[in-house]
């Protein structure tokens, strides 16, 4: 029995809707969810050592430890990346504008997706919605895009986009050809899902456009507190996640300074899911000149 643990579960318990740390199992070809590892295993620090359950082998304690370093690693190289990448299409685009909404596939479609089949799903609609996206009118105007993947509470993965207009001046007619390409994809698949935006600007209405399913529908909405037609709020709710992506900094992204920016950036980055084997969780186009 240890001594003196100083007990903090709340700061673990915190992980889960700011953190998804998950490592690769080569052996069992599975991913491990680390924070349930570390729930589960987790007493308390004694004298800054970390301490875990006596059913926790000194072996299993370190391989915990090292691959969760591992894996915050990589979260912070995914960082980098897309900090440097949104710097690089300013630097190109001063007076980008641009919006962020994450895509989702029911489950249930098709009787009920198992995780593996809904993981190859969601490789190939990326790409299916990249390739048709190009071809659309609209993408004339964007200046480069970025997508991550991302992990719904329940455990499957679903797709987030952060698109750059050329100029800030962008409207509801962008989100009316999103929805159509995304959807019509799903209809070719035989799928259903949803879509939903983090954006509110003087011409793109997110709470408007956000669509599909149970999630879609009801994500976003206005309300009236004071029973007034002119006083109706919009408020964005939370991503399929359950995480706040903006946290809190504005409904509209494109009024925030850029270092403010690196703190949804930042948020992006620590909720990064990477599957089992050599699948992208994160996918950079090419910056138009």
């Amino acid at each position: 029995m240890h001594k003196n643990i100083r007990r903090d579960r709340a700061r673990l318990n915190m992980l889960v809707n700011t953190w998804c740390l998950f490592y690769n199992d080569s052996v069992r070809e599975k991913s491990i969810d680390l924070i349930a590892a570390l729930n589960y295993h987790y007493e308390g620090i004694t004298d800054g050592e970390i301490i875990f359950s006596d059913e926790c082998s000194p072996e299993y304690k370190e391989q915990i430890i090292a691959v969760t370093r591992q894996c915050i690693y990589k979260k912070m190289s995914a960082y980098r990346r897309l900090r440097d990448y949104h710097y690089e299409v300013l630097r190109s685009h001063p007076k980008a504008g641009y919006i962020c909404f994450s895509l989702d596939v029911d489950k249930n479609t098709r009787n009920y997706l198992t995780t593996d089949v809904h993981n190859d799903l969601i490789k190939d609609l990326a790409t299916k919605f990249t390739n048709n996206f190009k071809s659309l009118t609209l993408y004339t105007h964007i200046a480069a895009y970025f997508w991550v993947l991302l992990r719904r509470r329940d455990g499957y993965p679903y797709l987030h986009f952060t698109l750059y207009f050329r100029e800030i001046n962008f409207n509801h007619v962008a989100g009316l050809s999103i929805n159509k390409t995304w959807f019509n994809v799903l209809d070719k698949q035989g799928l259903k899902g949803s879509i939903r935006y983090f954006v509110i600007t003087e011409g793109f209405i997110g709470p408007r456009l956000s669509k599909g399913g149970f999630a879609g529908d009801r994500c976003l909405y206005e309300v009236n507190p004071y029973n007034d037609d002119e006083t109706n709020e919009l408020f964005i709710y939370d991503d399929y996640n359950g995480a706040d992506i903006l946290q809190g900094l504005s409904s509209d992204i494109n009024k925030i300074n850029n270092k403010v920016f690196e703190l949804h950036l930042y948020t992006l980055s620590k909720l990064i899911f990477v599957m089992p084997g050599k699948s992208k969780s994160q996918g950079f186009s090419k910056i138009k000149k």
